[in-house]
């Protein structure tokens, strides 16, 4: 019985795998999207990001706090800047190089659109999976929900997410960057006969030109030695 287990979950891997590199849409995201490690408010913890300029990567807030050391895919690099736009999105400017990066969509999310997402769901790393944009929501039901929605409608996606996908860049069908990934709202039970009720949860985008400018431009120099703080964490307010 192991030995078939094992086996289905290998010929499902290939199988994404393959649909991945068959697709350029998924193929160009995936090369963008990151593992990362580094202090969290709740402790030092793996986390993930995706690749927006040369040297800048987006993640939520609530995987980052002031730090000048970040470990990307397994290699240390120097944290030289940070901006924040009080949504739980922010933006590492880092030493290291990437040279594939994504990009923001234009629209605003639409009930019914679809979605994909590479996330770390249980430990498991670069996991790809479909979805669709399930709905809006302006009610705080938890901390960063109170933190970050600022009354805004929080925008639910219906796909096979779990606590760990967060802060992940959920992607429109173009392969552009939609929103990131916040909450996992699971909605217990009333009955052990029925299943729990999942969806994912995330934040509008809400940087301002000119931090996204400033990010997709970013050139390390010889002048950043210390992290820059640009923005303010909601909890240092």
């Amino acid at each position: 019985m192991k030995g078939k287990i094992l086996a289905v979950a290998v010929l499902t891997l290939v199988s994404t795998v393959l649909a991945v590199a068959s697709n350029p849409v998924y193929e160009a995201a995936a090369k963008t999207t990151h593992h990362i490690w580094m202090n969290t408010f709740l402790d030092r913890a793996s986390c993930s990001a995706t690749a927006i300029g040369p040297h800048a990567l987006l993640t939520a807030s609530h995987c980052e706090e002031p730090t000048d050391k970040v470990l990307v895919d397994g290699d240390e690099t120097r944290v030289l800047g940070i901006l924040r736009d009080d949504k739980d999105h922010s933006i590492l400017l880092v030493e290291q190089h990437f040279t594939r990066y994504a990009s923001f969509a234009t629209e605003k999310p639409k009930q019914g659109d679809d979605v994909f997402i590479f996330g770390n769901p249980a430990g498991k790393l670069g996991i790809f999976r479909k979805g669709y944009v399930a709905g809006f929501d302006k009610q705080a039901t938890n901390f960063l929900e109170e933190a970050f929605g600022g009354g805004e409608d929080e925008i639910y996606y219906d796909f096979n997410g779990w606590m760990d996908d967060s802060d992940r860049a959920i992607f429109d069908a173009t392969g552009k960057i939609q929103a990131v990934v916040s909450v996992a709202d699971l909605t217990p039970s009333r009955s052990k006969d029925w299943p729990t009720f999942k969806l994912m949860g995330a934040f509008p985008l809400a940087f301002t030109p000119e931090q996204i400018k400033q990010a997709t431009a970013f050139l390390p120099g010889p002048s950043e030695k210390k992290p820059v703080q640009i923005s303010v964490f909601p909890s240092q307010k």
